[in-house]
């Protein structure tokens, strides 16, 4: 299949973004097309609680105060996030990080600084899994784990029957969680014991790609500064930084719930806009993720306020601003990914580079807001259709993970004068298969 042909069935699958996307920029070089990522601008005023919130964030995961005002000095500038990975020990696996990041990298400003909000709003059980370590189907498990071990064979053991019910099964994979937090939330998650178990009888080039330590008991955050120490080391940039976005907007949440003038508020607790938001998005858009206990565990549930009701499939309770704020600060109660946009791109004019289902949302998402005329601010200008996906263009790099290169394997970065298209291709059936 051409370009024209996968441009032609994008467009008969409804997949009109991405199709756009493609015609207009998949002949571009990645040097051309990383130049026009960044050139970018908004009239959009960052919020202060969005930069109260960033902090808090940084706070988190121990970036000093510095670096932190630097960032957000960025951001002022460039307004620019990547949002395309999930939170995890490995980013991606069945399209590689190492793309994606390639493409964003290749022409960034030199006093840009290259920040990825990961979602961790997602059950370990997602198909990036979140909680593995995952690798190369050609590099065995003793090269990662101990084969004395008690758990090498148990490893082998899944692995083999992952092999029999998956077709053209790409890695090896080893789950460092247990099986009843398939279904439970990355957000907030504290370290797995099976995680602490399994530690020590790691490779020592593995255990010191964990940035994880004795006494360590967030898990997002082992996970963050893993994949945030890796790449500045794959890409030769202190300056590529990692966050788990969804921390963030629940930080901005609990300031911005306290006022009862900010859109947010009015969202959920003025009767007159809540009552338009809700005709236009209705309890299926994607506002906030729960946590309900079953019999096999925890499970992730979408949760929606209707009518000063926080509901979700299982139960509902009376809420008020005050009792969100709590729920927000105290639980596990995840913002969704419309809500989260929401004050990304169409309250901060955020450009959020992404995949090639999030430019197909996230335009739609603009789209609906426009038309609405709710918004406080003028999104005509904000871009939602920065796609940064695809799969490295050398066969033979495009399923190597994180755990390959730091065990030896080898890794070039394309030339700048690939073209797009050129790194696009290999997941054309990917482009082609998902569901809009």
């Amino acid at each position: 299949m051409d370009v024209n042909e996968l441009i032609k069935t994008l467009e008969s699958q409804g997949k009109n973004t991405l199709a756009n996307v493609i015609a207009k920029s998949g002949n571009l070089t990645i040097d051309q097309y990383s130049k026009y990522l960044w050139d970018y601008d908004t009239q959009i005023p960052l919020e202060p609680a969005l930069i109260q919130a960033f902090q808090m964030e940084f706070k988190r995961l121990g970036i000093d105060e510095i670096k932190g005002s630097e960032i957000i000095d960025s951001f002022e500038k460039y307004r620019t996030l990547q949002t395309a990975p999930h939170t995890g020990l490995l980013d991606s696996t069945s399209v590689p990080a190492m793309a994606l990041h390639t493409v964003a990298l290749e022409s960034i400003p030199f006093d840009s600084y290259y920040v990825v909000g990961t979602f961790s709003g997602i059950p370990f059980g997602n198909d990036s899994y979140p909680g593995a370590l995952s690798f190369n189907i050609n590099n065995d498990f003793e090269n990662i784990i101990d084969k004395e071990s008690v758990y090498y064979n148990s490893f082998k053991k899944r692995q083999i029957d992952r092999i029999r019910d998956v077709e053209n099964e790409r890695y090896n994979r080893m789950a460092l969680y247990e099986n009843t937090m398939r279904d439970d939330l990355v957000y907030r998650s504290v370290i797995p014991p099976l995680f602490k178990s399994v530690y020590p009888y790691l490779n020592n080039k593995v255990k010191d790609y964990l940035k994880y330590q004795d006494g360590d008991t967030d898990f997002t955050k082992v996970m963050l500064n893993s994949v945030q120490s890796f790449s500045q080391k794959l890409f030769n940039n202190e300056k590529i930084i990692f966050v788990d976005i969804n921390e963030v907007i629940t930080n901005y949440l609990t300031i911005v719930l306290k006022d009862t003038d900010h859109f947010i508020y009015k969202m959920f607790f003025n009767e007159d806009t809540h009552k338009k938001v809700m005709e236009i998005w209705s309890h299926n858009a994607h506002f906030f993720y729960d946590i309900v206990k079953t019999d096999s565990g925890k499970k992730q549930v979408h949760a929606y306020i209707e009518s000063l009701l926080l509901k979700n499939i299982h139960n509902q309770q009376e809420i008020n601003p005050e009792k969100l704020i709590q729920k927000l600060k105290n639980d596990r109660f995840c913002p969704g990914v419309f809500l989260g946009f929401t004050v990304l791109s169409f309250l901060n004019g955020f450009q959020c580079f992404g995949s090639f289902k999030q430019v197909s949302y996230l335009t739609d998402y603009k789209k609906t807001w426009l038309e609405s005329n709710l918004l406080p601010t003028d999104i005509t200008n904000v871009r939602t259709d920065s796609l940064t996906t695809g799969a490295l263009p050398n066969e033979n790099d495009q399923y190597k993970t994180a755990i390959d290169i730091i065990l030896g394997a080898s890794w070039q970065s394309p030339d700048g004068n690939t073209k797009f298209n050129d790194m696009l291709f290999p997941i054309q059936d990917r482009l082609i298969k998902f569901k809009v």
